[in-house]
């Protein structure tokens, strides 16, 4: 993990479970994560307990619903602006209501489907072609730091 420190990861749905635990590893092995949800307050405690703990990295939380294209594209224009870019991107993101599947609405289930990615036409299908559209610029550049590009499906020679 040394040759990740100082760099910038994003990690969505940072504000509890997986994604929480995700950016305080980050943290904790000295990178400065941006931790994205559509509410910062839990993120913004998990910041100032890695910042008491004395973690090398820096937790900025930012707050992004990933249904809302404009919010998606001001997240990356803040985050090239800020940090000049991303190294890791974590997509965590989900959403769950509790629509039990014999008895819940089926407008509850089509808004978490849509939400998660299940269907090509959902939101966060949206979201995620947004973030791998918006993140090729700045993985790019890691082709140079690694020594080989991130993306072999783009050469020709690859069985991809």
């Amino acid at each position: 993990m040394e040759r990740w420190q100082g760099r910038v990861a994003l990690v969505t749905g940072a504000s509890v479970g997986i994604g929480a635990a995700v950016a305080r590893a980050l943290v904790q092995q000295g990178m400065k994560v941006v931790g994205c949800a559509r509410s910062v307050d839990k993120i913004e405690k998990l910041a100032a307990e890695c910042q008491s703990a004395g973690f090398p990295g820096t937790l900025i939380p930012y707050k992004c619903d990933l249904s809302v294209e404009e919010e998606i594209l001001s997240m990356f224009s803040a985050i090239k602006t800020l940090h000049q870019g991303v190294d890791i991107c974590i997509n965590n993101a989900g959403l769950a209501l509790p629509e039990p599947l014999l008895s819940g609405k089926t407008e509850g289930w089509r808004t978490m489907l849509d939400y998660s990615g299940s269907q090509p036409w959902g939101r966060a299908v949206l979201s995620q072609e947004l973030h791998t559209r918006l993140l090729v610029p700045f993985l790019g550049s890691l082709e140079q730091n690694m020594g080989s590009s991130p993306f072999p499906f783009d050469q020709p020679s690859s069985p991809l």
